[in-house]
């Protein structure tokens, strides 16, 4: 990977490592009141680019796991693992691609706070063992994204995200390897 990868990584580090520091500083001052949740959807067609050539997928599952916490007002800041399906049209077999990242949202209570609004954007990394014959496949992700919760009481409530999702960068040593943009569209559960 070229020099351009080497600099969004260390943009992306020392932004992690920012938002690492507000987290721990926000846990300090007061006890986090976060959430957890659970996420399933599709990923819709798009294409992935291996050295300049397009492959165009198909409609792909995507599940996430997330866990967010306050960190000033209305902010919340979280972590994801997310699993979506690699499945390109000419292609039979599809493969899970693992991402690690971290968000960050700005929650907007509506209608006496049982419905909130909450558009964020979240960065990742994410990792493919081999698919196509290409091995050890690593890629940045970038998101941006709108929640709509749905709560229950103070503790459950239902979700639905919506927006769109991409790999800007990626590939591995042999080859450069990006995807997208692609639809996201996802339903959940959340506990406070």
């Amino acid at each position: 990977m070229g020099q351009r990868t080497w600099r969004l990584t260390t943009l992306v580090l020392t932004a992690v490592l920012i938002l690492v520091c507000q987290l721990t500083q926000a846990q300090i001052r007061k006890p986090a009141k976060g959430y957890f949740g659970i996420k399933a959807g599709l990923l819709s067609p798009g294409d992935y680019r291996i050295d300049g050539f397009d492959w165009e997928t198909e409609a792909q599952y995507s599940f996430e796991i997330f866990m967010d916490f306050p960190v000033i007002s209305r902010l919340y800041a979280g972590a994801a693992i997310d699993i979506h399906e690699v499945r390109v049209r000419s292609v039979e077999e599809s493969k899970p691609l693992l991402d690690f990242s971290l968000a960050v949202k700005y929650r907007l209570p509506a209608t006496n706070g049982s419905l909130i609004f909450s558009p964020g954007a979240s960065g990742g990394y994410s990792f493919l063992q081999e698919y196509m014959n290409y091995k050890d496949i690593r890629m940045w992700t970038v998101k941006l994204f709108m929640e709509f919760i749905w709560k229950f009481g103070d503790k459950v409530g239902l979700l639905v995200e919506m927006g769109p999702a991409w790999a800007p960068s990626g590939g591995n040593d042999d080859h450069d390897i990006t995807a997208g943009p692609m639809f996201l569209l996802r339903g959940g559960i959340v506990f406070q």
